[in-house]
């Protein structure tokens, strides 16, 4: 049996049935739902805006460039600017399933709850997995969750 399990540290988790391409499509759907309303978990990327350059390099003054959120294409700003561009390259892909998901798309959901499960935000992760029994695997991967919740809390 495939399954679409999501768990975190503050419920016990939730199993989907997910053996056919319909109740995949619900299952991701209904998750992409909870995280946006109940979660909020996309009101950051409500105000993305494609970034552009910092005044200092807009005025030729790139010596002052103030590093990580301009985009400059000179030589002296390229470098520093990569992290940058690759994270607005995210957001605004992420806003674009955000909207997309938001008018039923199922498959935009389930690109954007993946993407994001993978960069590990909390409230946002889930696995896909083959069971033989639910309750058991259900049981044992939220107990492994937990842990990874207590030491990741006794680490910071």
């Amino acid at each position: 049996m495939k399954v679409l399990i999501y768990s975190h540290r503050k419920n016990d988790g939730e199993m989907y049935d997910i053996n056919t391409p319909d109740q995949e499509s619900a299952a991701y759907l209904r998750l992409f739902a909870e995280f946006d309303n109940y979660w909020s978990a996309y009101d950051d990327l409500e105000d993305v805006e494609p970034l552009t350059p910092c005044e200092p390099c807009s005025m030729n003054l790139c010596r002052h460039c103030e590093k990580g959120n301009c985009v400059c294409e000179s030589e002296t700003c390229k470098p520093r600017a990569m992290a940058a561009r690759r994270r607005a390259g995210k957001e605004a892909r992420w806003k674009t399933l955000v909207d997309e998901a938001r008018s039923g798309n199922a498959t935009s959901a389930k690109k954007l709850i993946t993407e994001r499960s993978r960069e590990g935000y909390e409230y946002e992760i889930v696995r896909e997995a083959e069971v033989q029994d639910s309750v058991k695997e259900l049981a044992r991967y939220s107990k492994e969750l937990k842990a990874e919740a207590k030491e990741k809390a006794a680490e910071g």
